[in-house]
């Protein structure tokens, strides 16, 4: 089996950190998948990554420089030939790879779904979460061209002997950065497919009202990619 680099991006993740990481290292321990884990402390001041040290490799930035920042590093890190990122709460779980695995030979970049056919929300989200994510959707695929259905659950995993590039170039710091990894795979003409999952919403979710302004500007600066 292909080696493969899970990334946790975390920040202030030292409440939950341990056993998240816990469940990870039992899905993959069983499943026979060659594997290395590396968690992203993103500037944390509460103890994460001391926290991570027993159970991952730990890479930490000294400030907070924001979620797409820490997937960055993460990837760039990765020793695999593919990297996986998802949520250290666990949103989706690491055994959604499970569905990734038949479309690893033919695929360059596959990524989770909330919203594709067949996906499950085992956990509801409220119902402001999920109407600013249908907008920001509508935003995503009018400004980029993107035919996504949804492209900010997080988990995705990406061939890096193609995306090695994408992620050097990454410009978007924060919550938009999926967008900008997808823009630049569609661009490169890579092979990109959304997989359905089943997801849980996390009541401990770091995502704010207050981030939508920050999000449509780096969305502006994504449509001159695209």
């Amino acid at each position: 089996m292909t080696r493969l680099s899970v990334i946790v991006p975390a920040y202030q993740e030292a409440a939950r950190i341990r056993a998240s990481l816990e469940q990870i290292r039992t899905f993959f321990d069983a499943s026979g998948i060659s594997y290395e884990l590396i968690v992203v402390d993103d500037g944390s001041t509460d103890g994460t990554g001391e926290r991570a040290e027993s159970l991952a490799r730990v890479v930490k930035h000294q400030i907070n420089l924001g979620k797409g920042a820490a997937v960055r590093t993460g990837a760039l890190a990765a020793t695999g030939n593919w990297v996986l990122f998802l949520d250290a709460d666990l949103s989706t779980h690491p055994s959604a790879f499970r569905a990734f695995l038949p479309q690893l030979d033919d695929s360059d970049v596959l990524f989770g779904s909330r919203r594709a056919p067949e996906a499950a929300i085992a956990t509801p989200q409220p119902f402001w979460r999920n109407s600013s994510g249908q907008v920001f959707n509508l935003a995503v695929r009018t400004l980029t061209g993107l035919p996504y259905r949804d492209t900010q659950c997080g988990f995705k995993a990406f061939r890096m002997e193609v995306c090695r590039p994408l992620f050097e170039a990454l410009q978007t710091p924060g919550w938009a950065f999926d967008v900008e990894l997808l823009v630049r795979a569609q661009k490169n003409g890579l092979v990109v497919r959304e997989i359905p999952v089943e997801w849980h919403h996390q009541p401990e979710s770091k995502v704010r009202f207050s981030h939508a302004i920050r999000v449509l500007r780096d969305l502006a600066k994504i449509r001159k990619i695209a």
